[in-house]
């Protein structure tokens, strides 16, 4: 079986996979060069480019560049690592699987180089060590109780490791309100800055332009974003109100609207978790820019709706309220927030039929779509809990790799979707039944 894996992966190399662009710590593939972000040695850190030698067997690499990154002060979490003239890279993926990889160095002069000596199946969240008190798939029905404090705890850690990161400098914010418009929160500019430092290791928008207008200035909106089915998107009738975000151009415009109605300043998830959220959806579709002439299109086509919404509701909200009492009380709101006439029973089989029933695509615009708000955020809220709050956004960046979701979700957790499902469906059923006790 390992034979048959190095085999596996040396095909991979000699394919010369193209990658996604370089903002985490997790090697890639770019042509026939192995990309090393972060490469912990020591007390000191690198930044390795690493080219495979063609016909080599076995499998051989070659530095082709080396720079002592040091004085950055990276984040070695997860990182690659060189100890014992071996370097070890935690997570390399392809567009159907991901790997744990070892490289031997055999030779310094006249070139340093590296032999494939090891390379088999490894999941995103075990290329770091697991603690004792980790929630696992295998306990987590045990840890009911744990499961909103920890997954909170992991977006507000999040955002103090990214909060000084130099990855997200070049992302251009802007944003512009109707010349009738009135604003009832004056914190969107550094709401929206706190959910791009939150997706700081993921390709995110070039540019994110947010407009917020009454429904007397749609025309005005109209004149500031030509698209009039995304600047119709928060409206009714007669009012403006909601929100509605992508990246709707092929360069990477992100692009989100916000309707502004008065009726809507007492709701507290107006003040900051709107704002992250419509972002997030922007970052969702990020790893498709340059993919796609609409990167949303690539998104909505591998991810189910309760991932979308879900993913963008739970880091709306956790990412926002420093206070777990605070998070847990809109939490709390938000779990019956969208309710579907059709779907009153929240049993864990009629939540696994959910699952069933939520199939990429053809999942938008069904009545269930709305349950992504509850059960998504419910379900991405456990993801977070066992894997960290960015585990679902490597479901995506995975996607624009080319893994479908099924791929992306073991690559991710180390469980297939179908095995999980039934769990996630029980702990989201128990946690549902919890906020009406």
């Amino acid at each position: 079986m390992m034979k048959q894996l190095v085999l596996a992966f040396s095909i991979i190399l000699v394919a010369r996979m193209l990658a996604a662009n370089e903002t985490s710590n997790d090697a890639y593939l770019e042509n026939d060069v192995v990309k090393i972000p972060v490469l912990s040695v020591g007390e000191s850190v690198y930044r390795l480019d690493l080219q495979l030698l063609p016909n080599s067997n076995p499998v051989q690499l070659k530095m082709i560049s080396a720079q002592d990154v040091t004085e950055l002060k990276p984040s070695t979490a997860g990182a690659s690592t060189f100890a014992n003239n071996i370097v070890t890279i935690p997570f390399l993926a392809n567009a159907k699987a991901s790997y744990r990889v070892e490289l031997e160095l055999i030779s310094t002069n006249p070139e340093v180089i590296l032999e494939l000596k090891d390379a088999r199946i490894s999941a995103w969240i075990n290329r770091k060590a697991l603690g004792e008190d980790a929630i696992t798939f295998a306990n987590v029905r045990s840890r009911l109780a744990d499961l909103p404090d920890i997954a909170w705890e992991n977006t507000q850690n999040l955002l103090e490791a990214n909060k000084d990161s130099s990855k997200t400098a070049g992302i251009v914010l802007k944003i512009l309100k109707g010349p009738t418009t009135q604003l009832y929160y004056d914190g969107s500019e550094s709401s929206f800055e706190k959910a791009i430092n939150l997706w700081a290791n993921f390709s995110q928008p070039r540019e994110y332009l947010a407009l917020f207008y009454n429904f007397s200035d749609k025309a005005w909106a109209l004149t500031q974003f030509d698209l009039p089915g995304l600047i119709d998107a928060p409206c009714t009738q007669s009012e403006c109100t909601g929100g509605n975000s992508g990246i709707p151009t092929a360069d990477g415009l992100g692009v989100g609207v916000f309707g502004i109605s008065q009726k809507d300043s007492t709701d507290t998830y107006r003040y900051g978790p709107l704002q992250i959220h419509e972002y997030t959806h922007a970052a969702q579709c990020a790893p498709w820019i340059g993919l796609n002439n609409n990167p949303c299109d690539g998104q909505q086509s591998m991810s189910p709706c309760w991932l979308t919404e879900g993913q963008a509701h739970f880091l709306g909200i956790s990412g926002s309220f420093p206070s777990f009492g605070d998070y847990k009380e809109n939490r709390d709101r938000q779990v019956n927030s969208h309710p579907v006439e059709s779907f009153q029973d929240f049993s864990a089989e009629k939540i696994m039929q959910f699952y069933n029933d939520d199939i990429p695509r053809t999942c938008i615009g069904k009545p269930n779509y709305r349950l992504g708000y509850t059960l998504g955020m419910l379900t991405v809220e456990v993801l977070s809990a066992i894997g960290g709050s960015e585990s679902t956004m490597k479901i995506y960046e995975l996607g624009g790799m080319g893994q479908t979701f099924e791929e992306a979700f073991i690559n991710v957790y180390g469980i297939s979707w179908t095995e999980a499902k039934p769990i996630l469906a029980d702990v989201i059923a128990s946690l549902h039944a919890d906020v009406y006790m």
